[in-house]
């Protein structure tokens, strides 16, 4: 029987890896998978060793503070590795943790392959290094990495974009609306905080405040919905948006995806979510807020002009960014309602549209799962 671990750090993660498992198990069943993941992966029915909910921290000082129980999770896994001895490690995305554990898992003779890489185009390039002893191969999900992975040295394929692969259909507005009770004649503004607890704690409230500031300026013209992350702990996101004032006001859901499509204008924390956003074409405001550390490393790291996916595709600054401070409910305001404005609302679609034509309509499930056989020397 051959044996897969797959670890993942948080829920977009999570999506990722059970698709990836479903495509394996279609080229073979008899794989034996193991790993660390959240509820997609526990109902694609692997042994979970550890469920990662408490593990999604953003950044150097989230994972410095988390420690102690990454070091716990790490010997758990190290153990299980010993006793079972996989034949192909999927490491995806968490690149701190990855980073470091890639070397103890190919010291013991697994093959590693490191898919979603961490963005070293972006920031602290000094990270080569690492990922050159973490991994036998690097899956890429953006265009230019591959080349700019093998061009330092690293072996690297691109397997299409996973978010392009795995997005739902777009939901109109009319039945999104429909579903929770909106007016569907009223413009809607998406407010997607993530999935991680410090988004929540530090991004939530600006989000909210925003949301109060443009029903202000729009009286009886805007309805709002929120996105509520499936992996997130209910007291955590109920307790932050009732401290933030959105608790009984703005509407809850759980599918971000059918929010972004339907959504006017988004406001959306900086990730994979703006990704999907610029697939289904919502206009968007995209933000990042964490504590003050973390804003200081980021600004002296950054290798690229940019935070954002589309920003970064594009080359150039199609949709607003702001940033640690700049991200405030008064800034965050300002640009969702030049949004509003019909002719900046169309032009951004057409330029979205543009941004997502250049993704690889692929079956990147299928091709990782392949990697995955290669690897194994099984085709």
């Amino acid at each position: 029987m051959k044996r897969l671990l797959v670890l993942t750090g948080d829920h977009s993660a999570d999506g990722h890896a059970a698709a990836m498992i479903a495509a394996l198990r279609e080229i073979d069943p008899s794989w034996h998978v193991a790993g660390v993941g959240g509820v997609a992966m526990e109902a694609a029915g692997i042994e979970l060793i550890s469920d990662h909910r408490d593990m999604n921290v953003i950044g150097p000082g989230g994972v410095i503070r988390a420690v102690p129980s990454h070091w716990r999770l790490a010997k758990r896994i190290l153990a299980w590795v010993d006793a079972n001895k996989p034949d192909v490690a999927v490491l995806i995305d968490y690149g701190v943790f990855h980073l470091w554990l890639g070397p103890k898992l190919r010291a013991r003779g697994i093959k590693v392959l490191y898919f979603i890489p961490p963005q070293i185009w972006g920031s602290r390039p000094g990270r080569l290094k690492k990922l050159r002893r973490a991994a036998d191969e690097v899956l890429c999900i953006l265009p230019f990495e591959e080349g700019y992975y093998r061009s330092k040295g690293i072996p690297a394929t691109f397997v299409g974009n996973p978010v392009v692969a795995r997005l739902p259909a777009a939901v109109s507005k009319e039945e999104f609306c429909r579903q929770h009770r909106l007016n569907a004649e009223k413009t809607l503004v998406g407010v997607l905080p993530g999935s991680r607890r410090m988004e929540i704690t530090h991004l939530l409230a600006e989000q909210v405040g925003a949301a109060r500031i443009l029903d202000q300026r729009f009286p009886g013209k805007l309805q709002f919905a929120i996105s509520k992350a499936s992996n997130l702990k209910a007291g955590l996101f109920n307790d932050a948006l009732a401290r933030a004032g959105g608790d009984g006001w703005m509407t809850v859901v759980e599918d971000s995806q059918a929010l972004l499509s339907a959504s006017d204008v988004a406001l959306v924390k900086s990730g994979t979510t703006t990704l999907e956003a610029t697939l289904y074409r919502t206009p968007m405001v995209v933000m990042y807020r964490g504590p003050w550390w973390a804003g200081f490393l980021a600004r002296r790291l950054m290798t690229v002009e940019h935070i954002s996916l589309p920003n970064n595709l594009a080359g150039r600054g199609v949709v607003p960014e702001l940033l640690q401070n700049d991200a405030s409910a008064r800034r965050i305001a300002d640009e969702a309602a030049r949004l509003l404005e019909p002719e900046a609302n169309a032009k951004m679609k057409w330029e979205l549209d543009q941004i997502a034509q250049t993704l690889a309509d692929v079956n990147t499930p299928r091709r990782v799962a392949e990697a995955v056989e290669r690897l194994a020397g099984g085709g």
